[in-house]
């Protein structure tokens, strides 16, 4: 699982100031405190999670899983209303800041793709960017990304057999922004899936030497690619 994490196109951006650090951290902090005697750490995590990245919400999902399943249901109702309350905290700060809640998605429409949840209606669209292929990576038509969400979708068809919360809290947190951003720097998005470090990792301990070697000349080659990029005032993210 640590190659694995390592070996994902955009783990640059773990050691570059972005917040994919802060929420692999807080999202390990919630999955190990979950079942220890210092639930409270749990607690704080589901409230720092939305603030961290928007797809953080999406965890909620693993403790509505545990309510219903009937799984420490005073603990599992916490963390829904913590993360909740994490979200609620961001709405907040939008409204008081700049007026409206909404205030930041709406800026959306000024970035490059033009982000909107209304994408998730229209499945042409979503088709149509699916194979918009310019480039290896650039905002509108990377190669990379694509390549990425098809590998991220094998990923969550493995975790189904291994914890079905996960897969479906691990889909919901690559679909939507999938479809909502046009694959716009799909590839960081599947660092902060934590859950896809388990199939991945499975495959890796099953290849063969040659194409474990392969595997990792090639992701290190990407991740200069895109370093060399970030720091040239290119589209390295």
């Amino acid at each position: 699982m640590v190659l694995a994490n390592l070996l994902l196109p955009s783990s640059m951006t773990f050691w570059i100031g972005f917040t994919e650090s802060l929420f692999f951290f807080l999202f390990v902090a919630f999955m190990a405190f979950a079942d220890d005697r210092r639930v409270w750490i749990s607690w704080v995590a589901a409230i720092v999670l939305p603030l961290t990245r928007p797809v953080g919400v999406f965890v909620v999902i693993i403790p509505a899983v545990w309510w219903l399943l009937g799984h420490r249901r005073g603990f599992a109702s916490v963390c829904i209303l913590c993360f909740l309350a994490g979200w609620s905290i961001y709405f907040g700060t939008m409204w008081y800041h700049l007026g409206h809640p909404l205030a930041g998605w709406a800026a959306q429409r000024f970035h490059v793709n033009a982000p909107s949840l209304g994408y998730l209606k229209d499945l042409p669209k979503f088709l149509g960017s699916l194979f918009h292929v310019t480039s290896f990576h650039d905002p509108t038509g990377s190669l990379l990304d694509r390549l990425a969400f098809i590998g991220s979708f094998w990923g969550v068809v493995r975790l189904w057999s291994i914890r079905p919360s996960w897969c479906v809290t691990t889909g919901a947190m690559l679909l939507i922004p999938a479809m909502t951003n046009q694959f716009l720097s799909f590839s960081r998005f599947t660092i902060v899936a934590i859950p896809l470090l388990l199939p991945i990792g499975q495959l890796l301990m099953h290849l063969r030497l040659r194409w474990l070697c392969l595997w990792i000349c090639l992701s290190l080659a990407t991740q200069y690619h895109l370093i060399h990029r970030f720091f040239t005032f290119g589209w390295g993210t």
